[in-house]
């Protein structure tokens, strides 16, 4: 956790920290999705576990993208430096499905940005 300088007029004043990222929200939802109707609860200790391995996780891949488009000599990430992470970071099975997923998701966020109008014709001037 980061902590904020405090400056030298604000003295009595506790620094704050930053917050910090927590995927438990997101987890409580799946498990919603996946157990409805069986009725099953997942603790919160298994929850903090969770979020913790999805933290190192995100961590990991973000790492690897970084280096892939550094190594590509791209200053932003791109599909393909995604890609590269995700085969290198996650193996196996798991991986590939975790890549098609992650196509389809951008496929489909591609297809529903609006597109731009076409610039309407000149019309001909006559002289």
């Amino acid at each position: 956790m980061a902590k904020k300088k405090s400056s030298k007029g604000s003295k009595g004043k506790r620094a704050t920290t930053a917050p910090e990222s927590s995927y438990s929200s997101y987890i409580g939802k799946m498990q919603k999705q996946m157990f409805k109707a069986d009725g099953v609860a997942i603790g919160k200790a298994s929850v903090q576990s969770l979020n913790q391995m999805l933290i190192f996780l995100v961590d990991r891949l973000s790492v690897e993208a970084a280096r892939s488009a550094r190594y590509g000599k791209s200053s932003t990430l791109n599909m393909k430096a995604g890609t590269t992470a995700n085969r290198l970071v996650i193996h196996g099975k798991l991986g590939k499905e975790a890549d098609a997923f992650a196509s389809a998701a951008v496929v489909r966020v591609v297809e529903a940005t609006p597109k731009p109008a076409p610039a309407p014709a000149p019309v001909p001037v006559e002289a």
